[in-house]
């Protein structure tokens, strides 16, 4: 089970004055259980790339195959292919349309597996997984703070349950307590086995929890590989493409033993090792 692109090429306002290419012979594999991070600047084709996934855009060029089915395939229920890719918006609330968090919720669940479904059995296990208080469930999801309404838009996909999780710039708008909050809900998703696909600008927040990188510059695909290969050997020329690096891609870089996601830890590895140091107090 994989979500493949083969040689994928995507044109915006193709024929026309405005003709820009997005994406230019792409060639990628995502396996199912990893957590991708796909990174890169603006202009660089990350969200084309998201809405390739699940057949939202369809290569001008090139094949999108979604555990054996090609998204240009007029015979393939595009619906399936969504079934089984859910999408997250950079914005939740250009998701939602409907006046409760209860009907939000449910509504992709209803749509895609039928109205003989288990609605409480749904609600129950989606407050479960994305930490929703179930007294928010007969608000209304525009009235919600952030980070609620990150965690309404991951619940009302999680409701049937995708083999694949795209999200598109998922910490943005997030204090660092809505980051806490999220940071949580992604390690109980990988923990469960959830495939993610994460289009971030986001480093720190994201290296720690991602198995693979894939880094685009102008619709080229730059880099693609494990998370030690990309500390190694992307993170010292990170400008190149477009993204700033840290002092925490620093230090793991030279902690190239640490595999861990606690910054705590980190930091405690980096003084050991005298990477860093202690301000002294003076008395």
């Amino acid at each position: 089970m994989a979500i493949s692109l083969e040689g994928v090429s995507y044109v915006y306002s193709r024929g026309t004055p405005f003709q820009w290419c997005a994406l230019r012979n792409v060639n990628l594999r995502i396996k199912e259980g990893t957590v991708v991070c796909v990174l890169g600047g603006t202009g660089s084709g990350k969200t084309t790339l998201a809405l390739l996934l699940n057949g939202i855009l369809r290569p001008t060029t090139g094949r999108v195959i979604v555990d054996g089915m090609d998204t240009k395939d007029k015979t393939v229920d595009i619906r399936e292919i969504r079934r089984r890719v859910g999408m997250v918006m950079q914005y939740p609330e250009h998701q939602f349309f409907l006046p409760t968090v209860r009907e939000e919720l449910l509504y992709a669940a209803r749509n895609y597996l039928g109205d003989e479904i288990d609605e409480e059995r749904i609600l129950e296990k989606i407050c479960e997984i994305v930490d929703l208080d179930r007294h928010l469930l007969e608000k209304n999801p525009f009235e919600l703070s952030g980070g609620e309404k990150r965690r309404i838009a991951i619940g009302s996909i999680l409701g049937y349950d995708p083999v694949y999780l795209v999200m598109d710039e998922p910490t943005v708008g997030l204090d660092s307590a809505g980051k806490k909050a999220f940071k949580e809900v992604l390690v109980s998703m990988k923990e469960k086995g959830k495939t993610l696909v994460i289009i971030t600008h986001d480093l720190d927040f994201f290296v720690p929890l991602a198995d693979e990188f894939v880094v685009l510059k102008e619709g080229k695909v730059m880099f693609s590989g494990r998370k030690e290969n990309f500390i190694k050997n992307i993170v010292p020329r990170l400008e190149e493409y477009g993204l700033k690096s840290t002092l925490k891609l620093r230090l793991m870089r030279n902690l190239e033993d640490f595999r861990g996601s606690d910054e705590d830890e980190l930091i405690i590895r980096a003084l050991s090792k005298g990477l860093i140091t202690c301000p002294s107090s003076r008395e």
